[in-house]
């Protein structure tokens, strides 16, 4: 049972950072703190088939309701801008204490199961647009938001590994739907299978919402000692051995927004997304077009979404040895070569190379999920990361339009073809923009800070506190 009152103390390094120290995860919630990576892993599989199952779907919502290829593509795409973009407004509620995260997956939960239900009714574009599109995108935002911020939360000493566990949950959590979907979904049961599809991810999502919770702000793990840690992570830094030192401070959303680098990773999220979201949504109609059977085409869309989650959890532990910006750079330049594969298998009529192909770009697209979350924690803070990787990963929205629509766009006057090289060219571009990353200084951080109290002394404000500072 969690204790009514856990002591603590308050711990501040030689750079103005302060941990709070002493309370046991058992002492906050009654629960050891492996409970807040479990549970998300769970919430994370159950919103999974929204995306990546839709590709095998799409086929037969087109032939119930007659929609043509420019219809599913702009539902899919719309679905990930309000999935993408419910991130940054759930986050900055969560650290404002407005919207717990236990909350939001609950909402996300109902938001699920209406989405789902709104399907079978749906023959005109627009109430698909509303319930499938808008509502269920905002909820599956709201549980993925609610989601991958956690690890960093209660892990702040080794975030990497649980971040890309968590995260993995996305993608291969809709493996056996891709499967059951690709062999039994058709037109005569289409209302029924999403009936009960919209119960079972509704109400599992509902049951896993009370087991979120998120530490006090500033909470470190007791049996690690922060400022020892600090001062460890600075030597290597000084000697180029530690690859991802701590954050300076813990930054606010408006400090985070001062500083350049929130946007170059912002940019450098949109352009792999861009890539990796045409693998969504393509992988399995390209299969299907090149005349492969249904359970082929399904296949490459599972092997798709099964390595891109397998590849989440790697991702986060090689980049703790790597670095980030050297597991970004791998990462984007192993899909470049994935994509190129794809481009060959289909242009070639290559089942095999095209379904390992898949697998690669699979991977690569799931590795980079957690790197940017990662990133975003090591150079802004774990207790602020929910607002601030919110705003980096809200790169998805244009990621999403440009990978589904502008694809889509692509596919019809040049071909699958060309989507598979534009994407290869997109990879590149990312893997070069990594060079732009560098963490936050402790000089921005005060340079910030002054102008702040400067502002606020000429217009006599409310002074703006930092999170987690002296």
């Amino acid at each position: 049972m969690a204790t009514s009152s856990p002591t603590y103390r308050e711990v501040t390094d030689r750079f103005g950072r302060t941990y709070r120290v002493g309370e046991t995860p058992e002492q906050l919630t009654g629960h050891r703190r492996s409970m807040f990576i479990i549970m998300p892993w769970v919430g994370m599989m159950l919103i999974s088939t929204f995306e990546y199952a839709w590709g095998t779907a799409e086929d037969t919502v087109g032939k119930v309701y007659g929609w043509n290829l420019t219809h599913l593509a702009f539902l899919f795409s719309l679905w990930v801008v309000f999935e993408a973009g419910a991130a940054p407004f759930t986050g900055w509620l969560r650290e404002k204490g407005y919207l717990p995260a236990n909350r939001a997956v609950f909402i996300g939960g109902i938001a699920t199961a209406v989405a789902f239900w709104s399907m079978t009714v749906a023959q005109n574009p627009a109430v698909a647009f509303i319930g499938w599109t808008v509502v269920g995108g905002i909820g599956a935002g709201m549980v993925y938001s609610s989601s991958i911020n956690i690890s960093s939360k209660w892990y702040p000493e080794n975030k990497g590994l649980r971040t890309g566990f968590i995260n993995g949950g996305f993608a291969y959590g809709s493996v056996p739907f891709i499967f059951i979907l690709g062999a039994w979904f058709h037109p005569g049961n289409f209302r029924p299978f999403l009936w009960i599809l919209g119960a079972v991810f509704g109400a599992g999502i509902i049951i896993v919402s009370f087991f979120y919770r998120d530490p006090p702000k500033n909470w470190w793990p007791g049996h690690v000692d922060p400022v020892e840690y600090r001062e460890n992570a600075e030597q290597r830094k000084a000697g180029n051995a530690h690859k991802n030192p701590p954050a300076v401070r813990q930054w606010t959303i408006g400090q985070a927004f001062r500083t350049r680098q929130i946007y170059l990773l912002w940019l450098n999220m949109f352009v792999i997304l861009a890539a990796g979201l045409f693998g969504i949504a393509w992988t399995v109609p390209v299969a299907q077009q090149a005349g492969w059977a249904a359970f082929a085409a399904a296949s490459a869309g599972a092997i798709f979404a099964l390595i891109d989650g397998i590849g989440r959890p790697i991702s986060g532990w090689l980049s703790e040895y790597l670095g980030r910006q050297q597991a970004m750079r791998l990462v984007f330049g192993i899909m470049a070569v994935g994509l190129l594969g794809n481009y060959w298998g289909a242009v070639s009529h290559l089942f095999a190379v095209y379904i390992i192909a898949s697998g690669v770009v699979g991977m690569c697209v799931g590795m980079q999920f957690p790197l940017f979350a990662t990133i975003t924690a090591d150079y802004y803070g774990e207790t602020t990361n929910a607002q601030n990787y919110g705003v980096v990963y809200s790169a998805k929205v244009p990621g999403g339009l440009a990978g589904g629509v502008l694809g889509s766009v692509v596919i019809s006057h040049w071909g699958y073809n060309m989507g598979f090289l534009l994407s290869a060219g997109l990879s590149v571009l990312a893997v070069l923009l990594t060079w732009t990353h560098h963490q936050p200084t402790l000089g921005q951080y005060q340079e910030i800070v002054e102008k702040r109290e400067q502002k606020v002394v000429a217009g006599g404000s409310f002074k703006e506190h930092p999170v987690g500072g002296s």
